[in-house]
């Protein structure tokens, strides 16, 4: 929008103008619009950058209005926002970290590890595929704050999708040491939702020689708290195809056992909140107690997560638990230091997965 020839030409007036145009876009969207008989309501949001072209890059330009774009979206009534440098300058700053993410992704820097799961007797059973990234200058970004980014952005999926082949990658070359191996890999309630979760996950695991029984997605409670069509039909199409489902964090959620009705899972992981207390908590120990009757009644297998001390392994394989993970047999490794047997640590490193 040109505002050259606005008089007065102050900023408060080109502010006021550029408002009043995204006012009139949206305006003429309020009204539902009907996709074979049924009625569809579009919101829009609109994000506004003031740029003087003398001094202001096209990059930059994008950057202060997608900026302002997300703000408005994350209002929830004006739907409109204009780029603040004042008031912003930590946004941009994320706003690069995020440009920073995507560029990693498109050349292929990110990293995964995996943390083993073992049994009784220390066997390691199947590994945890979790993400890292190592960032030129800021260093390791920790995996919720970019996770959260590529959320923000709406690039989770292509996020997803990069972890996915990573691990994938790795996996096949560790499991060449370790017959049998599992893999596990988080599911995103993005991906989901996905309606091409079923055919990226079948080529992907084709292109790496795969089996698809030896995969495992792990899903929260969360994830999965409104299950749309779009949702049922792709765990209907992950189940046929002999991959496994995990409930992860375990109680944390709202409706868990509603959840079990409805996703059926393989296996529970018995959530770290639990986990980490429960010897020293009596009230949280019958929790986990029950827990483990409600599994072993409904034939679901269980993995304890979280495993950070001797004590509490104790007690979980003295309750029937048989499945473990945790620092207290290995912290998330690359794949050429994981080991098919796990001897446990003499200390409890405190640091998280």
């Amino acid at each position: 929008m040109d505002l050259s020839d606005i008089s007065p030409p102050s900023e408060e007036v080109q502010r006021a103008t550029a408002h009043a145009l995204a006012s009139r876009i949206t305006a003429s969207l309020a009204k539902s619009v009907r996709v074979d008989g049924i009625p569809i309501e579009v919101s829009l949001s609109i994000g506004i950058a003031l740029i003087d072209p003398r001094v202001t890059a096209t990059p930059q330009a994008m950057q202060q209005s997608d900026i302002a774009m997300y703000r408005a979206k994350r209002h929830k009534h004006s739907r409109i926002a204009i780029f603040d440098v004042a008031d912003q300058c930590s946004e941009l700053e994320t706003y690069q970290l995020y440009l920073d993410l995507m560029a990693a992704v498109r050349k292929q820097q990110l990293q995964v590890e995996f943390q083993p799961i073992v049994d009784g007797n220390n066997n390691i059973l199947a590994v945890e595929a979790l993400a890292r990234w190592h960032h030129l200058n800021r260093g390791m970004i920790p995996p919720e704050e970019f996770l959260d980014l590529a959320q923000k952005h709406r690039q989770l999926g292509v996020l997803w999708e990069a972890i996915l082949r990573c691990s994938l990658s790795d996996f096949a070359a560790l499991r060449q040491g370790i017959p049998g191996l599992c893999l596990a890999v988080n599911l995103y309630p993005t991906q989901l939702s996905d309606q091409h979760l079923l055919q990226l996950l079948d080529e992907q695991l084709a292109s790496h020689d795969i089996e698809p029984q030896a995969l495992t997605n792990e899903i929260t409670e969360r994830a999965v708290l409104e299950a749309t069509l779009v949702m049922r039909n792709n765990l209907s199409g992950l189940r046929q195809r002999g991959v496994r489902i995990s409930l992860d964090d375990f109680g944390t959620g709202y409706s868990s056992l509603t959840l079990l009705s409805e996703l059926r899972p393989d296996e529970i992981k018995i959530d770290r909140s639990f986990v980490d207390v429960m010897d020293k908590d009596p009230y949280v120990q019958g929790i986990v107690v029950l827990i483990i009757s409600l599994a072993r009644n409904l034939g679901i297998s269980l993995v304890a997560e979280g495993v950070e001390r001797s004590e509490t392994l104790k007690i979980l394989a003295q309750l029937g638990v048989e499945k473990f993970q945790g620092y207290l047999f290995s912290r998330p490794r690359p794949w050429q230091e994981i080991e098919p047997v796990i001897h446990p640590l003499p200390a409890s490193p405190q640091a998280p997965a």
